[in-house]
């Protein structure tokens, strides 16, 4: 397999959707470990902010569901996003990124660079292909 893939060279093509699905399942690993949140460490300024003031935000206390947030939640601004606290699970995984007007994990990122590689690959393994076939 590992020899087709180098003869064809469709490694190139391969490569940008390896890194899509890698960043697909980090995120998705941070959901499945967080019972479908998804953990942003932010200040309490920016959270009071991003969540209208207050007004987006809900609070679940521990009592009400203890099986699910045995330490409560604080969702931002959507039923998704939570306050990151030592009780969240791969917090190193989840939105650590600062870039001000938005908050980005590694599965983000890795998600955007298979995008922005996916738009190149097709042209570069193109070029390579009939390089290879010139020069035989």
């Amino acid at each position: 397999m590992f020899k087709f893939l180098r003869k064809t060279l469709l490694y190139i093509v391969l490569a940008p959707l390896a890194i899509t699905f890698t960043g697909t399942i980090s995120n998705q690993a941070v959901l499945w470990s967080n019972h479908d949140t998804f953990p942003v460490k932010i200040n309490p300024i920016k959270a009071w902010d991003w969540s209208g003031e207050g007004k987006l935000a809900k609070i679940i206390p521990p009592d009400a569901m203890p099986e699910i947030y045995p330490h409560g939640a604080v969702f931002i601004n959507d039923n998704l996003h939570v306050v990151m606290t030592p009780y969240t699970h791969l917090n190193w995984l989840a939105d650590i990124i600062d870039f001000h007007s938005r908050i980005y994990s590694i599965g983000d990122m890795l998600l955007e660079l298979g995008d922005y590689l996916n738009g190149f690959a097709v042209y570069i393994w193109a070029g390579a292909v009939l390089r290879k076939l010139f020069a035989e």
